[in-house]
């Protein structure tokens, strides 16, 4: 089997090399069936199902790797003035503003209603 081959002719090196499968599709019915543990892609209309087993850290690989990919597509969306807010707020941090008495209560006035509503809620 070479790189670079249409996944039709590959499936069908497949076939030959592991013999076909018993199952075979009618023409016109769908060329892919997913379960949680096994993918079967079949060579062309009529012609035998090669079953490839996926393992369960393969599909959890796969997953985390797509999670990542749309993340990195979520943060090169972000408005490119972030940098600049980023900036100003370690700026801040620098100089102590944050750790003012000033800060801490504003910051405790805002966030005691929100922990009274979380225990009254029991979590």
């Amino acid at each position: 089997m070479e790189i670079g081959k249409s996944a039709a002719v590959q499936a069908q090196e497949l076939a030959k090399l592991y013999g076909q499968h018993p199952e075979t599709e009618a023409a016109g019915q769908s060329a892919v069936a997913q379960s949680p543990q096994t993918r079967s892609i079949a060579a062309g209309e009529g012609r035998a199902t090669v079953m490839v087993e996926i393992s369960a850290e393969a599909q959890e690989r796969a997953e985390r790797e797509e999670s990542l990919a749309a993340a990195k597509a979520q943060y090169a969306q972000l408005p490119a003035g972030r940098a600049e807010v980023i900036a100003a707020v370690r700026q801040r941090l620098d100089e102590g503003f944050y750790a003012s008495d000033a800060v801490k209560d504003a910051l405790t006035d805002r966030l005691l209603p929100l922990a009274r509503r979380l225990e009254a809620s029991g979590r």
